[in-house]
């Protein structure tokens, strides 16, 4: 129902299938199975197993047969070991073709938590032999930022995060953010008024002097190997609220309208703010306050949602889905 009458890009399953104090309120559905299959029947253990595998499977075919181009996956407990106990057959999910497009594990751990450490629980799950047609995201613990979870080993840096993608980016098996034709600069540390002047003589329509004046920081968007600049952003990380706030956004001025030269460059800088966010542990949050003629064009062309009448806010799984529309893994 959901594929069918929704707009929707996939269906996810969280990390729950039996519960581990599920005891014997399934005998009789066991005993029945028994019954019918006598001496060639699976043990308990392997029954459940087998019922989750075909809920997966049976969801994975109705969500193609449904619409070819949703998809379908499921975000398992990180301790790759701890889904056994929920009957949650993770490695046959990965490895084998028919049951998922893709499997995103909440590796929720620091870097040092000392039951299981983030690292370690990442190579548990890159041993395994992925079928060509399984894709893996890794999701990171947000919240836990500057907690004392962990026996308080989020205590120890206020970077863990950072530190966790720099981590995922050293394997090619984790599809997570990457880059294209595009390359991102920092502009100078502050644009003077003369700076700011001399880009509106070229017909940009913002004092890019103004966000330095409020800690905001600037980037530029340019091509490889090109020295102009195709737009330019000011954004804020508002590091207690976990969001990153966007206050200016502009493309150049050849690049406005129908006939501009590169389209896609206000996408691409708010694909920029995404990213930027999840760098720094906000998830990829963004908040911004539009036009009140463009708030549908953000609603299709970013995912953005409404706030109230103006502000409106990009959410993670928008926030994925700029960043691999706009950074794709180079060919």
């Amino acid at each position: 129902e959901i594929v069918r009458n929704y707009n929707v890009d996939g269906i996810q399953f969280d990390d729950y299938f039996y519960p581990n104090d599920i005891s014997d309120c399934d005998n009789q559905s066991y005993e029945k199975y028994r019954e019918k299959f006598g001496n060639n029947c699976m043990s308990i253990d392997d029954w459940r197993k087998a019922n989750v595998n075909l809920l997966v499977s049976e969801v994975y075919r109705t969500v193609h047969k449904t619409k070819e181009n949703v998809v379908f996956g499921i975000s398992p407990q990180g301790n790759i070991d701890n889904n056994d106990g929920l009957y949650a057959d993770v490695k046959s999910w990965c490895t084998c073709g028919g049951y998922i497009d893709y499997i995103c594990p909440q590796i929720y751990f620091s870097i040092d938590n000392p039951k299981l450490k983030f690292e370690d629980s990442l190579e548990s799950w890159l041993n395994l032999e992925f079928s060509d047609n399984v894709t893996m995201y890794v999701g990171l613990a947000g919240y836990k930022a500057g907690s004392n979870k962990d026996d308080g080993t989020w205590l120890n840096s206020n970077d863990i995060l950072a530190t966790e993608y720099e981590i995922l980016q050293k394997y090619d098996k984790v599809k997570y953010f990457k880059e294209d034709k595009y390359r991102l600069e920092e502009a100078e540390k502050t644009i003077s008024k003369k700076d700011a002047a001399a880009l509106q003589r070229k017909g940009w329509k913002f004092d890019w002097s103004i966000p330095h004046q409020h800690d905001y920081e600037v980037y530029e968007l340019l091509l490889k190997d090109d020295i102009q600049v195709q737009g330019m952003i000011a954004l804020k990380h508002i590091r207690d609220q976990f969001y990153t706030h966007v206050d200016i956004v502009e493309a150049a001025p050849e690049n406005i309208g129908h006939l501009g030269k590169y389209k896609g460059v206000g996408a691409h800088l708010f694909a920029i703010a995404c990213k930027l966010s999840w760098d720094v542990g906000n998830e990829g949050y963004v908040q911004f306050t539009a036009k009140t003629n463009l708030v549908e064009h953000y609603r299709e062309t970013l995912g953005a949602r409404n706030i109230d009448s103006q502000k409106m806010y990009i959410d993670s799984y928008g926030a994925l889905k700029l960043i691999q529309t706009y950074f794709p893994e180079e060919a």
